[in-house]
């Protein structure tokens, strides 16, 4: 007799209500356990999606009404219900859709749309590379003759006798030929002589066929951040690493003790450049038990170590912020380097999220051990740390003595010691030692363009945007005038818009005018912005650079940096501006192994985080930045959360987020509300998004705010009757 299961299943879709209910024809009374499988299921006439089940009953909760069929079961095992909770934390928190969250945990190979072919376990675990040959490991006969025929070669007869008597099937996983040679400690010749007399065979394997002890190297790095590793009963350290460089923030030691005893070990990084350094340094380590996910992995090994997540194999998994979402099913710590890095946001697509935010979640969820690794911590984990709510450590300051010049701009043109436009004399100083020593000059500079602004010499009139009211900017390259929020566009006027007068004149220092005056300056000196490096031929001697991140990969190799207007920096409109200014010095500082000299400009006669980073005190930019925000209530003292209204009119969506904050400063009016302020938009279909961001006291709770946020904006939102409308939130932004 047939027996029916009722199935919850999770839709990959972007709905408020995502989870849709099914049924499995099960042929006996003995009920399976579904919770957590991945399940393709049908979706309208002729779709079908994968979804997660999030849970089973025997009877329908809806009777009467016509329930369709499960396609299939994948045969995977099931997502552990602690990620599930997870999930469930982030929809809330972040305010998404439960199908956002989804998409981004589940890998895409997992989830057949019905147009995809599902990957099998064994296609997506299978590791190839070189091994000792079976049938010189099982056949004697075969043994004697190739150490008969080989008597006279000491090394591949060494080779071989280590093989037979050091090696046992599954012992280790296939290898490289180079890593074939560093096993056996023979050269290249002899692994080729290996290869040629039959003794070494390329084999494909599953992971699960090789033995996880045998994996783990023994060999031990000595770090010296892995014995001050002390995590307390709070399950959560902070530790803080003056001077560090990003390598070196990472205790392997520590892990690889962890490791041994079993479980899983997840290791976060910011960026895909500190990935690619570290990834050969932890392989030395960690050997076959390294898992990487990341956009550089390739497809495949993407798919193996999700599925060697949702399997529970030991090992250390490696990746970006992505990689939080991996179904670890036996996790026993959470690493997550530099947390307080801007490569943890995620801004688009939905869900927008903090990696640090979700891997404390993930670790209080899984109770497991979190450490947080940093060289200039987060004024918010600080606080906590300093509310006891994180155990501390401070490493010993590791930081390098560097000639460091600052220089005040205002003086400076004053005593007339500037040429160049922008370039001191100091900085021209520098510049010219490392043209001399052949090294980099790295100079950033974070005003795009070639001016600032074009201006009639008569009346003074400005040319704005006209949707953001900004001035625009003038790019030499284009030959245009150029909005930085929305990316308007508009050719330089011959005459002026207002008091029709001929010519304009371009005022302010941009890059590109920069590039220019420095070409003058130097006649012959190989100048480029960074955007029109090569990286795979050699570096010029000058680079410019106008991101308010330094390159990490430019800063490998620089000798001389020069930050020509500090000032920049601290222009965001952002309340973060000043500690951003200390952690960007910081890392031109301490991630540039080959530095020998520094340069900074700056108008403000003596900006905190300038003197906090020539002194080397990290708690005075971190005092500045408590009291500040405590007179003003933003975070670590205040909840942030904006709202984006986005819509092809323009109009509409400011009328709507104007409406919004009359609203919220109705009901919330503890709160501070601010806007609407347009926002950077490039999306089909929309032509402007307007922001309005909201402080929430800590006093109120954060579950009733986001409950009160949906019951005054949905019903706004649905009563609007013009062109297409998006709201969205962003909790918690960076």
């Amino acid at each position: 007799m047939d027996y029916y299961l009722y199935l919850n299943v999770l839709m990959p879709l972007p709905l408020s209500q995502p989870v849709f209910t099914y049924r499995l024809r099960i042929e006996d009374l003995e009920v399976p356990q579904m919770v957590g499988k991945l399940v393709v299921v049908p979706f309208g006439a002729k779709k079908s999606y994968t979804g997660v089940v999030l849970e089973q009953n025997r009877e329908t909760l809806q009777p009467g009404r016509r329930l369709k069929d499960i396609i299939k079961i994948l045969p995977y095992p099931p997502i552990s219900s602690t990620i599930l909770q997870l999930w469930r934390w982030t929809a809330q928190y972040y305010m998404c859709s439960l199908g956002d969250v989804l998409v981004a945990a589940v890998q895409s190979g997992f989830r057949p749309d019905g147009t995809q072919e599902e990957p099998t376990s064994r296609g997506a675990l299978t590791l190839k590379g070189w091994l000792p040959a079976k049938k010189l490991l099982e056949e004697e006969h075969f043994q004697g003759h190739l150490l008969s025929s080989q008597r006279r070669s000491s090394a591949v007869t060494k080779a071989l006798r280590f093989m037979l008597t050091q090696y046992q099937e599954g012992d280790k996983a296939p290898m490289t030929i180079g890593e074939i040679g560093e096993w056996l400690e023979v050269s290249a010749s002899v692994v080729g002589k290996l290869r040629k007399i039959g003794a070494l065979e390329e084999r494909e394997v599953l992971t699960t066929d090789v033995k996880e002890m045998a994996q783990l190297p023994t060999r031990k790095a000595g770090d010296p951040l892995s014995p001050l590793v002390r995590v307390g009963g709070n399950n959560i350290l902070l530790l803080y690493a003056p001077g560090s460089c990003v390598k070196e923030r990472i205790p392997i030691d520590y892990l690889q003790g962890k490791l041994a005893k079993g479980g899983q070990i997840l290791l976060l990084l910011p960026d895909v450049v500190a990935l690619k350094e570290v990834i050969p340094r932890l392989k030395l380590f960690f050997g076959d038990r390294l898992f990487t996910y990341a956009s550089i992995s390739s497809e495949k090994e993407r798919r193996t170590t999700w599925l060697a997540a949702l399997q529970g194999d030991r090992g250390l998994y490696v990746g970006l912020r992505a990689a939080v979402w991996l179904p670890l099913s036996q996790l026993q710590e959470v690493v997550v380097v530099d947390e307080e890095d801007v490569g943890y946001r995620q801004f688009e697509p939905s869900p927008r999220y903090t990696t640090t935010n979700v891997a404390l979640m993930l670790g209080h969820f899984t109770h497991s051990q979190t450490l947080l690794i940093s060289a200039t911590p987060s004024v918010e984990s600080y606080t906590q740390a300093l509310q006891k709510r994180y155990s501390f450590v401070e490493a010993p300051d590791k930081r390098k003595e560097v000639r460091l010049q600052t220089v005040w701009m205002t003086k400076a043109f004053e005593e007339n010691r500037v040429q160049g436009r922008m370039l001191s004399f100091e900085l021209m100083g520098a510049i010219r030692e490392a043209i001399e020593e052949q090294g980099l000059a790295l100079l950033l500079y974070q005003r795009k363009g070639f001016a600032r602004r074009a201006t009639c010499s008569k009346c003074g009139a400005v040319p704005k945007c006209p949707q953001c009211h900004t001035i625009l900017r003038y790019m030499e390259q284009s030959l245009m005038l150029v909005c930085g929020v929305c990316g308007h566009y508009e050719t330089l006027p011959t005459h002026c818009p207002d008091c029709g007068a001929s010519g304009m004149q371009l005022e302010g220092t941009g890059i590109e005018r920069l590039r220019r005056a420095m070409e003058e300056l130097y006649p012959g000196l190989v100048i480029k912005m960074e955007e029109e490096i090569d990286r795979r031929s050699r570096l010029p001697q000058v680079v410019l650079s106008s991101r308010f991140e330094p390159p990490l990969d430019l800063l490998r190799e620089a000798t001389t940096v020069g930050i020509v207007q500090l000032d920049l920096l601290g222009t965001l409109s952002d309340y973060r501006a000043n500690e951003r200014t200390y952690r960007f010095l910081v890392k031109c500082r301490d991630e540039a192994p080959k530095l020998q000299r520094m340069v900074i400009q700056h108008f403000a006669e003596e900006p905190n985080a300038l003197e906090a980073f020539t002194s080397g005190d990290y708690q005075k930019m971190l005092d500045h930045e408590l009291e500040e925000r405590h007179i003003v209530q933003f975070p670590p003292f205040a909840r942030h959360i904006d709202i984006y209204f986005e819509s092809a009119a323009q109009a509409e969506a400011f009328t709507i987020a104007g409406k919004s904050i009359k609203l919220l400063r109705q009901v919330l009016p503890q709160a501070t509300t601010f806007g609407p302020a347009p926002m950077p938009v490039h999306k089909k279909d929309t032509a402007l998004g307007y922001k309005v961001a909201l402080f929430v006291p800590l006093s109120l709770s954060s579950q009733s705010v986001r409950q009160l946020l949906h019951a005054t904006l949905d019903p706004l939102l649905a009563e609007y009757r013009g062109p297409k409308m998006y709201m969205y939130y962003d909790v918690d932004p960076l």
